[in-house]
């Protein structure tokens, strides 16, 4: 009998013990369940900012490039051996009554929007990115693209200073009809070099331009999910 009430007690002890480890692993899920979806939650929200930042990116990148893009006509109309890209070519030009001034000197430059992604990383929450090839192709924009255009833009400034020490009577004594009939190759050749520098800062923000709007579809993707 009593064999039989400890048999019992251990059959007993055995379910107490099975039911206590099944509630434990219950609970474990259940808050793992939990976890997931806020990080899920936290996920969006960073994409969702990203994807904002970079449309801001966007609008910005356009209005550089728009402002460029006299400039560059100009030189390209007086140069011959300046090649500009068909999609930044203008038409009809007022030149009648323009300074050169603006020749010799750069633009706006472009200056990234990166807020959401600087917190991201700053944070160490990079991981909740759960599609690590989106986050790699983020990362490439602002690690890559845009460190390279701001690189081109450093570049751009310094050349600007050379120009302004070396020609500060022309930039401000000249006209455009001046700049257009004197035979001056060394200052045309130096604008030109000049300018193709912003040629290729206004290619480099047109690339970029074309993957965020790629990348913004694919955050677009995956905000759905």
């Amino acid at each position: 009998m009593e064999k039989n009430k400890t048999g019992k007690y251990l059959k007993y002890a055995i379910g107490e013990i099975a039911l206590v480890v099944i509630g434990i692993l219950i609970a474990l899920q259940i808050n793992n369940w939990n976890e997931q979806r806020k990080d899920s939650i936290i996920e969006k929200v960073y994409l969702e900012g990203i994807k904002n930042d970079l449309k801001k990116d966007i609008e910005q990148a356009n209005f550089i490039i728009g402002i460029y893009l006299t400039p560059l006509n100009i030189i390209d109309n007086i140069d011959s051996n300046f090649k500009l890209d068909s999609t930044l070519k203008l038409q009809n030009i007022d030149t009648s009554s323009m300074s050169i001034t603006s020749l010799f000197r750069k633009k706006k430059s472009f200056r990234p929007t990166k807020g959401t992604y600087s917190s991201l990383i700053a944070d160490g929450k990079s991981n909740l990115i759960t599609n690590r090839i989106l986050f790699q192709k983020i990362q490439s924009i602002y690690d890559e693209q845009q460190s390279r255009i701001l690189s081109l833009y450093d570049s751009f400034k310094t050349r600007e200073n050379s120009l302004t020490a070396e020609y500060s009577y022309e930039k401000f004594n000249w006209d455009y009809k001046t700049l257009t009939t004197i035979k001056n190759n060394k200052v045309l050749a130096t604008l030109s070099n000049f300018w193709d520098l912003a040629r290729w800062y206004c290619i480099y923000l047109r690339t970029m331009i074309s993957e965020i709007n790629i990348l913004i579809d694919e955050i677009n993707a995956e905000l759905k999910k």
